[in-house]
């Protein structure tokens, strides 16, 4: 593993625990050791808990199944940064490496919900004049004038979408939550001398990690949480 949302220079800077509390033999280097070890275990219990990473994925390709029914929105793998293309099958039988047709840009529009929004949204737009989205029931506008808005057509792993999506900088919350919970697990070892054990086999890292992080932490990251799992990737 490597670091990936903060940078060694960025723990050391914040965290307060020092290498002599901690009982090192090898202090200043079994220290940065230690540190990072720690960090990088809060970044993969983070994604866990949110559901995804932070990082930028550059062309990606996912794909989706809509489903037994047309519908006018897909949600995909968000914040959504950049479309490059979508795809849809020809037929139901079409073979999966030639049955592929690129629709026009004109035909689908995408969205982010919210600024941190796990999910983002691809959108089937207007593909003829005078085509409108219907508007939710409850609104004023007489049923006569409401038009069918267009869909994604039905069917089992139907879209393919090429896009880039992620997080181009990691979001100031998730590298204070990676710097919080590093330095209280730290803080915890030294008090229990349990940094005496091989960095990178220290069997008290996971168990403090799990300690620390708290109520508090899951409220900061729970804007960030997605409440669907990942589209497998092609």
């Amino acid at each position: 593993m490597a670091l990936r949302y903060v940078t060694l220079a960025d723990l050391q800077q914040f965290i307060k625990t020092q290498d002599k509390a901690l009982c090192l033999e090898n202090e200043q280097a079994q220290y940065e050791a230690l540190i990072t070890a720690v960090a990088e275990r809060v970044e993969v219990r983070i994604d866990s808990y949110v559901r995804h990473d932070f990082e930028e994925h550059t062309d990606d390709v996912k794909v989706v199944t809509v489903g037994h029914y047309p519908k006018p929105v897909l949600d995909i793998d968000g914040p959504i940064i950049d479309v490059i293309k979508v795809e849809v099958r020809i037929g139901p039988t079409a073979d999966p490496q030639t049955g592929w047709s690129e629709i026009p840009r004109s035909q689908y529009t995408w969205t982010n919900p919210g600024p941190i929004s796990a999910v983002g949204q691809l959108i089937r737009v207007a593909v003829r004049p005078g085509e409108y989205y219907v508007l939710p029931r409850y609104s004023n506008i007489p049923e006569a004038n409401l038009r069918p808005r267009p869909q994604w057509a039905s069917g089992y792993e139907n879209v393919r979408i090429t896009y880039t999506h992620g997080y181009s900088e990691v979001p100031l919350d998730i590298k204070d939550v990676v710097i919080k919970v590093t330095s209280a697990t730290l803080l915890g070892m030294a008090v229990d001398n349990s940094a005496q054990f091989t960095v990178l086999e220290n069997p008290r890292i996971e168990a403090a990690i799990h300690e620390y992080f708290t109520e508090d932490i899951r409220r900061i990251l729970a804007p960030y949480r997605s409440s669907r799992m990942a589209i497998g990737a092609l």
